[in-house]
């Protein structure tokens, strides 16, 4: 009795979740509706697609970090330098897996309706 009295309340969970992710799965069935006259391997072509959609958001960071990574290897830079290349780094790593992780949550309704 509590708890459909707490469920009337607050709601349910699985509703909550369900309202969430709703928008998702009408995009998702958006793009299949678009996607079922696709041949085979022009749904393998939208992998490729998805791959240089993240590597194109990540270009500039990834050269980035290979630039820095390049001065690492410098003798003539002192180890306190060295740290702070290597934080830089560091943070710039986070910043491409934020970064793909953006493109991911973007791509996903796509992604799915291929799948």
């Amino acid at each position: 009795m509590i708890n459909s009295l707490l469920k009337k309340l607050f709601g349910d969970k699985a509703t909550k979740e369900r309202k969430e992710y709703q928008p998702i799965i009408d995009k998702c069935n958006e793009y299949f509706t678009q996607f079922a006259g696709l041949s085979d391997d022009e749904i393998r072509q939208k992998t490729f697609e998805f791959q240089a959609k993240i590597k194109e958001a990540t270009a500039e960071l990834e050269l980035e970090i290979s630039n820095l990574q390049t001065k690492t290897n410098d003798p003539q830079i002192s180890i306190d330098e060295k740290e702070n290349l290597f934080n830089q780094i560091d943070q710039l790593s986070k910043d491409v897996n934020e970064k793909i992780e953006t493109v991911l949550i973007d791509i996903l309704p796509e992604a799915f309706a291929v799948i």
